[in-house]
């Protein structure tokens, strides 16, 4: 069950069919086998804490997603399954955010 804290962040998470929007200090819970997307949506570098229990292969996924980059099958062989598309972060990002030069990172996946 992965559970998501933002710490220095701003991020917009979908759990199932809801959205919510997190910032510092707030965390959110996303049950096992319930579809989940996440994008970061802050104008200046950010932190999120992630925890799962169990963890399974999480450790090992994200230690071979910080050397290169992932997809399906990867995903697939850590016990996740991507299901896509990722967010539209144009429409999350109106406004002031729009302009940051910030890279995006979005995920939706079920784990």
């Amino acid at each position: 069950m992965p559970c998501a804290s933002a710490i220095f962040a701003k991020v917009v998470i979908e759990v199932g069919d809801e959205r919510f929007t997190l910032r510092p200090g707030d965390s959110i819970l996303a049950s096992r086998n319930v579809p989940h997307v996440w994008a970061y949506v802050g104008e200046k570098p950010g932190r999120m804490l992630m925890g799962f229990t169990p963890a399974g292969q999480m450790e090992d996924f994200f230690t071979l997603s910080s050397k290169q980059p992932v997809d399906a099958k990867i995903a697939e062989t850590h016990g996740m399954k991507w299901l896509g598309p990722p967010l539209d972060v144009s429409k999350l990002r109106a406004g002031p955010l729009s302009k940051s030069k910030l890279p995006i990172t979005t995920s939706r996946e079920l784990s």
